[in-house]
């Protein structure tokens, strides 16, 4: 097996992203998360990166930038080009609102909100950008199990 068998990724899965399902719902939808590599070959992602942690240079340097910080600053580039959308989520497991019912429409502040009320979600949602597995080319993974 070549390298390229091993490592090569298709660009359209690193950019717009793949689906990542969910145990079912009570009303038996299937929560979906529509998520983007989260590596140097998502631009997207890199550049969101670089503006978003600029302007805490100095602190991360002097080692001053609290872990709690980084990780809502992480969070935020997360939420903002590697969730490319979701579809099932219940409005109740963003607001915190048990009472709430129906599903909540995707933005950054929804995001942002939802891995506040569960931050085990967000921490698997970014393993999985991190998983190259999921962003194989599917030519280069036929003739990997051949």
């Amino acid at each position: 097996m070549s390298l390229t068998q091993q490592f090569k990724s298709d660009e359209k899965k690193i950019q717009n992203g793949v689906p990542v399902y969910y145990a079912a719902n009570p009303d038996q939808t299937i929560p979906t998360f529509y998520i983007s590599r989260a590596s140097t070959a998502n631009k997207d992602y890199t550049k969101e990166l670089r503006r978003t942690f600029k302007p805490h240079e100095t602190a991360m340097r002097l080692k001053q930038l609290n872990d709690e910080k980084a990780g809502e600053l992480l969070k935020q580039v997360f939420a903002k080009t590697v969730l490319r959308g979701w579809e099932n989520v219940p409005k109740s497991d963003v607001t915190g609102n048990k009472e709430d019912t129906g599903y909540s429409e995707f933005n950054v502040e929804n995001a942002m909100k939802l891995f506040e009320n569960l931050p085990e979600l967000f921490e698997d949602l970014q393993a999985q950008s991190n998983d190259a597995a999921l962003f194989r080319n599917e030519d280069l993974e036929a003739n990997a199990k051949n």
